[in-house]
């Protein structure tokens, strides 16, 4: 568990996203990293315009939930491509599948996806077979 980089405005949580690329030219052209909010929602999304490395900071304001991260499968050279979420808690590159985390309330990114339940169902009785 690590915690999280900062404490933005009242009720939002901070972390770094950190960015490398291993030939120092940047990601390229239609490479971006996205973090949406259980899957659907866009958080924030970029890229390493140039360079060897860059950071970003990144800010939720509803935790606990279930956060996910992808890089798109579009970059030239994805070998050289790679990138890790508040100081190593979830490391990836790409392409990658959505990867899931958490930002907890005493502010920590987690690398497991624990959210609240969205709805509230009512379990329903079962029906038993009639004896013959």
């Amino acid at each position: 568990l690590m915690p999280l980089m900062a404490h933005a405005a009242h009720g939002s949580a901070c972390f770094d996203i950190d960015m490398a690329d291993g030939f120092g030219d940047g990601w390229g052209i239609g490479c971006e990293y996205r973090i949406t909010a259980e899957g659907e929602t866009l958080i924030q999304s970029g890229t390493l315009e140039e360079g060897v490395s860059e950071t970003e900071e990144i800010c939720v304001t509803d935790y606990p939930a279930c956060f996910f991260i992808d890089v798109t499968d579009t970059c030239d050279f994805p070998s050289d491509i790679s990138w890790s979420l508040a100081g190593g808690a979830l490391v990836g590159g790409s392409p990658t599948t959505a990867e899931s985390f958490s930002v907890l309330e005493d502010g920590t990114v987690v690398a497991v996806c624990s959210s609240a339940p969205t709805s509230k169902r009512r379990a329903q009785p079962m029906a038993l077979p009639t004896p013959s």
